[in-house]
């Protein structure tokens, strides 16, 4: 049956209830762009759905980095302030440090420059020390002189003291060696031996050391023998002495054809003359140092 349409109302109402109506009379008045626009939208609003999910997964992740960072921001801040107190007390420290460094450099200082005037001070006393110590040794070495000039001029005044002692007690000495004195050979005594022998090939300092003998004296040995002793007589003994005596005993022996001994007397020996006198190849007869005057 045929619709009847008066009113907009009625027209509303076909088209309500014919659908096809409806969508041909759309079709005429709406564009082609209208009539996708639902669609679109839907598609729109699904893709807005998306978006928002997305976008709210994104921002969670986002607040829970936020949150992590906040955390790390937070722990950086304590560890960063730890740093700092720690470097506030290690400048202190290190300023402290520098102080006390400076101190002790400052006390360095004057220290090296006592210990400098203090090293002057005492260089210039050893140089006084070092003067002195000349003086004193130039005092000592003449004092050294003048004392080895006394003992080079007693030297020869103790062997006249001791010869004269000797000689003086020939007898005594004689008989200690186990012979009997019968004269002491006087210097022209000596002389006038030496010129009656034939002294050829005999040196002239040894002849003229003979005729200065201390004592030659003609005596008799144990058996009633005539024989002689050549004497070296000095206040200490020593291998001169020896050697004098042995010379002069061979020589003694070769101008009178008798036997001679050499023999030496004094208040002390030579260390070095010792063997000499235990072997017996030289006599000894030690001084009476009461008859020397040196008790």
């Amino acid at each position: 049956m045929a619709a009847t349409i008066h009113t907009i109302e009625d027209f509303i109402r076909v088209l309500d209830e014919n659908p096809t109506w409806r969508d041909a009379v759309r079709s005429r008045l709406l564009t082609e762009e209208l009539l996708e626009l639902p669609d679109k939208f839907a598609r729109f609003v699904e893709h807005t759905e998306e978006f928002r999910e997305r976008t709210e997964a994104f921002m969670a992740r986002t607040e829970a980095f936020m949150e992590r960072t906040e955390a790390f921001m937070e722990m950086a801040t304590r560890r960063f302030e730890a740093i700092d107190r720690r470097f506030e007390e290690t400048d202190r420290r290190f300023e402290a440090f520098v102080e006390r460094t400076e101190a002790f450099m400052e006390r360095t200082e004057a220290f090296m420059e006592m210990a400098t005037r203090r090293f002057e001070a005492i260089d210039r006393r050893f140089e006084a020390i070092d003067r002195r110590f000349e003086r004193i040794e130039q005092r000592l070495d003449k004092v050294e002189s003048d004392i080895q000039g006394i003992r080079d001029d007693l030297g020869p005044l103790k062997a006249a003291h001791a010869r004269n002692a000797a000689v003086r007690e020939a007898d005594l000495m004689t008989e200690d060696m186990g012979f009997t004195l019968i004269r002491k050979l006087t210097y022209d005594d000596i002389g006038a031996l030496v010129r009656s022998q034939d002294t050829f090939g005999i040196p002239r300092n040894e002849l003229v050391s003979f005729r200065r003998a201390d004592l030659i004296a003609e005596a008799q040995d144990a058996e009633d023998q005539r024989c002689y002793l050549a004497i070296e007589i000095s206040f200490t003994v020593n291998g001169r002495d020896t050697e004098r005596a042995l010379r002069n005993a061979e020589l003694l022996q070769r101008f009178t054809g008798m036997p001679a001994y050499a023999a030496v007397a004094g208040l002390r020996t030579d260390d070095r003359i010792k063997h000499v006198i235990s072997e017996n190849l030289v006599r000894w007869h030690q001084l009476d140092p009461v008859s020397l005057g040196v008790e």
